[in-house]
């Protein structure tokens, strides 16, 4: 298992294409619907694999990162991962 990076903050994941119609639909107003949609989507941590890219345009080097996979966070799987690398650093002697 790879270190994991938790991001905490605003992630619209919208489950199908219907729902992505409906938020876009300017003649349906339903506030509610909008709004039930992004507090499901707010501050729920979930974790990102990224890939890092490096290349250069125009004499200037850039970055482009990419989002490979979305998962919500597994709090006991990461935990048992955080005490596996604990008890390596102490087997290790540090």
């Amino acid at each position: 298992m790879f270190p994991s990076l938790v991001l905490h903050g605003c992630i619209t994941l919208l489950e199908s294409p219907m729902v992505t119609s409906r938020l876009n639909d300017p003649q349906e107003s339903e506030e509610n619907f909008y709004q039930q949609k992004m507090k499901q989507a707010t501050w729920v941590p979930h974790l990102f694999r990224i890939s890092v890219a490096q290349h250069e345009y125009n004499g200037e080097k850039r970055q482009r990162i990419t989002a490979r996979a979305v998962v919500p966070v597994d709090f006991a799987a990461e935990s048992r991962y955080l005490l596996e690398e604990i008890f390596n650093i102490q087997d290790a002697g540090f």
